[in-house]
């Protein structure tokens, strides 16, 4: 009986953590399923004038982000905090995935989710998009002791800052401020959106992943109200 009842203990024990580690990982990537609170957001359809991959901000490879900026017809046009752009994201092996783009440039001259990391002595920042591949934001670039990330998801940020403050070796974290002195040439009007990118496996459609390969074309989409389509491509080395 005593054997029994262990047995019972052991795979209600083992269910709960498998859950556990299951809500642990939902929460990093999708906002519906816990971790920070997502706030309300509306879907826009302005009119673009161009969208673009911006190679400064992007790391095609494993870990890596894709990031594409679009450019708005009217260059008055401010996207407000809850307000979102749709973006698809297709590949030639058969991954889509649907992206939001929101606020490039956010108050102060900072861009909305783009960090600053500066590791503590005798730690690398080339070690770090490995050690925090758990969190939604993927590092772009780095020197030997600073990194540059990119937070997936507005809404998301100053979480993603607590969290990389716990991590070890990492010795400061801060918004990425684009300094133009009085910020008056600063592109306000543009929208941003950061794909996560997992180089060298398989696609797996709407998981919030761009799936890619060495020889793999990703072409990312804008639907405008008009009907016309802008469009970009990019082959992934």
């Amino acid at each position: 009986m005593l054997d029994f009842t262990n047995m019972i203990v052991h795979y209600v024990v083992g269910r709960k953590a498998a859950w556990l580690s299951a809500i642990a990982m939902c929460a990093l990537w999708i906002p519906s399923c816990g971790g920070p609170t997502e706030p309300p957001l509306r879907v826009v359809n302005p009119a673009l004038d161009s969208i673009w991959i911006e190679p400064f901000y992007s790391r095609l490879s494993a870990l890596g982000v894709l990031v594409v900026i679009g450019a708005p017809n009217d260059t008055a046009f401010r996207l407000a905090d809850d307000e979102r752009l749709l973006l698809t994201a297709s590949t030639s092996a058969g991954d889509l995935e649907t992206f939001r783009m929101g606020r490039y440039i956010c108050d102060g001259g900072r861009d909305c989710t783009g960090l600053i990391i500066s590791m503590a002595d005798g730690y690398l920042a080339a070690e770090l998009a490995e050690r925090i591949k758990h969190l939604p934001v993927r590092v772009y670039s780095f020197s030997s002791r600073t990194a540059s990330g990119r937070v997936i998801e507005w809404h998301r940020v100053q979480h993603v800052m607590t969290e990389l403050r716990k991590v070890a070796g990492v010795r400061m974290v801060d918004r990425d401020a684009l300094g133009c002195g009085s910020c008056t040439a600063l592109p306000l009007s543009q929208t941003l959106a950061g794909l996560p990118l997992d180089y060298m496996v398989p696609p797996r459609p709407n998981d919030g992943l761009l799936q890619v390969a060495t020889g793999v074309t990703v072409n990312v989409r804008y639907e405008q109200a008009t009907g016309v389509a802008l469009e970009r491509n990019i082959l992934m080395p």
